[in-house]
């Protein structure tokens, strides 16, 4: 199912939108981990230098293919770690969970997460 980036006012997303934090490029500890709120309430995994310029770029269509085809998108979880291969660690584990339990830690339900 493609949506139809142009009609926003239709969407209705499950998950409140955080701030995206602006830092300073080429700053140690910027690396982010993320999660995107999609059109279709699928959860979208990533990893980045930039945050704001990778939402820019999912928005765009220019990013997944995922994102492209489930646009628009919000930010609804973050995470920043000091290298990129920590933030590209942590990506990997959490795509590999279940939706339940990504729902679990954008809402802060830490203690259903050992599951």
């Amino acid at each position: 199912m493609v949506f139809d980036h142009h009609k926003t006012q239709n969407v209705k997303f499950r998950y409140q939108r955080v701030e995206c934090p602006e830092r300073p490029t080429g700053v140690e500890g910027q690396y982010s981990f993320y999660i995107l709120e999609c059109a279709d309430n699928s959860l979208y995994c990533g990893s980045s230098l930039s945050i704001s310029g990778r939402i820019k770029e999912h928005e765009s269509g220019k990013a997944a293919k995922w994102t492209r085809e489930r646009r628009p998108v919000q930010l609804v979880y973050f995470e920043t770690y000091s290298t990129l291969l920590a933030a590209r660690r942590r990506e990997l584990q959490v795509k590999g969970w279940a939706k339940k339990k990504k729902e679990n830690l954008i809402l802060g339900k830490w203690f259903k997460l050992r599951n």
